[in-house]
């Protein structure tokens, strides 16, 4: 009992006050769509601290979900305190445990589809759906910031703490998946995994948007169409560039 009561002390310590709770989820989450969206276009190993910010984000979202929830679980539980923005609320709830929930399921390997979608689309989804929820949510009971609730020394200590026990969980999670030899095991540094399948269910180790490959020389590229066909062909560059059907 000792025990609990110095872990849930220092727990209460680390939280920051209610106003700071909420509009440190509104930034969390939107630097949360931001990373991930621009997370798109970075395929180097050069960008792994902006997939690090990413996932201790994510971890520091959960903590302050935890704090927030804490403190108006009874306005949700009761249906007596229930008000018009409570569906919003709710609402706003489940996007969140389905951006995290999908996020955590992904991260162990788990491949589940739903229709043409990934686990990934589905959490990038959630995602998106998330930033206006939580704007619409804040709306409701707007309180603007103020200086006391950010300003002291203690304050800059607990959102370092947050993102040191993000990245820290994030990479005690590999070493779980390594140990485990999970299917999320052999993700890169990216968070792609590669998947088998026919057509559209086979995906490479990575891919993103904004791809910048080298140059070929065209004078020595050459396309090779044979095995199973009854005409192969060998086909330059030129050949390719001059249409979409070459005979």
């Amino acid at each position: 009992m000792a025990a609990r009561d110095r872990l849930r002390t220092a727990l209460d310590r680390l939280e920051p006050p209610p106003r700071a709770v909420d509009w440190s989820l509104f930034a969390f989450v939107v630097a949360e769509a931001v990373t991930g969206l621009v997370s798109f276009t970075v395929g180097v190993p050069e960008g792994w601290p902006l997939f690090w910010l990413h996932r201790a984000l994510g971890v520091g979202i959960v903590a302050l979900l935890a704090w927030k929830l804490a403190r108006v679980r009874r306005r949700l539980t009761d249906p007596t305190l229930w008000q018009r923005s409570t569906a919003l609320s709710v609402l706003t709830l489940v996007a969140a445990v389905g951006a995290i929930g999908t996020g955590v399921a992904w991260v162990f390997g788990l491949d589940v589809r739903l229709s043409y979608w990934t686990l990934l689309s589905v959490h990038v989804g959630f995602g998106l759906a998330l930033v206006p929820l939580v704007a619409a949510h804040a709306s409701t009971r707007f309180r603007p910031p103020r200086r006391v609730d950010f300003e002291r020394r203690r304050t800059a200590v607990r959102y370092f703490a947050l993102l040191a026990a993000g990245g820290t969980t994030y990479r005690l999670q590999q070493g779980i998946n390594d140990a485990l030899d999970t299917a999320g095991a052999d993700r890169r540094f990216t968070g792609s995994q590669p998947r088998e399948g026919d057509g559209n269910g086979a995906f490479p180790i990575t891919s993103w948007v904004a791809d910048d490959p080298d140059p070929i020389d065209r004078d020595a590229y050459r396309l090779a169409v044979d095995g199973l066909v009854r005409d192969p062909v060998e086909l330059t560059a030129a050949d390719l560039a001059a249409g979409h059907e070459t005979e």
